[in-house]
């Protein structure tokens, strides 16, 4: 996970964000406990808070917690201060791309789900690549910051690897095919 570089987004980025949470939020059960990694200013949690149980926020920054979202900091290991399987759902969202190791977040994801929990990630496909980088260094309208942090634009046959240790795995395309979703149950 990446510090919060969601302090330093543009419009443009906030506007991009709301997009994926409306594509996420309706793949996840009311009254979930849901664990958002990388989740930056807890934007994701705080807009569903009413139809969640509680949300707990992790990142290498975080906000104040609040009655219905608590947020954890982590360090470089990436280790999660919570117990083995007492969360409902994972989330992820534009993290994935900013992990040196994300066989790491998948194992600590799965430590902390539920048998049957849900993790549910997006990602940017390789071919979003030459665009985020043109509206980032080119028009400085998405945060140059960010897209700089990105180690890796995974393919559906890269991403089907990462996450071989969920029983179940499914990845689709979104926004033309430049972003992806994976839905994967432990």
């Amino acid at each position: 996970m990446t510090s919060s570089l969601a302090a330093r987004w543009t419009v443009f980025d906030r506007i991009i964000q709301a997009y994926r949470f409306r594509k996420v939020v309706s793949l996840i059960p009311p009254d979930s406990v849901v664990v958002d990694f990388g989740c930056g200013d807890g934007a994701f949690l705080r807009s569903i808070a009413h139809r969640i149980r509680k949300g707990i926020g992790v990142d290498r920054k975080t906000p104040p917690s609040d009655d219905k979202v608590t947020f954890l900091q982590v360090n470089d290991d990436n280790a999660i201060a919570l117990p083995a399987g007492g969360v409902d759902v994972v989330t992820a969202l534009a993290v994935l791309e900013h992990l040196e190791c994300p066989g790491a977040f998948v194992s600590e994801a799965n430590r902390i789900l539920k048998d049957g929990g849900i993790l549910i990630l997006t990602t940017p496909s390789p071919a979003a690549k030459p665009l985020l980088e043109f509206l980032a260094f080119r028009l400085g309208i998405i945060s140059k910051n960010d897209i700089a942090d990105h180690k890796k634009y995974y393919s559906h046959s890269e991403l089907l690897s990462v996450f071989s240790s969920c029983s179940t795995v499914r990845i689709s395309s979104f926004q033309c095919r430049l972003n992806t979703l994976v839905v994967a149950i432990k």
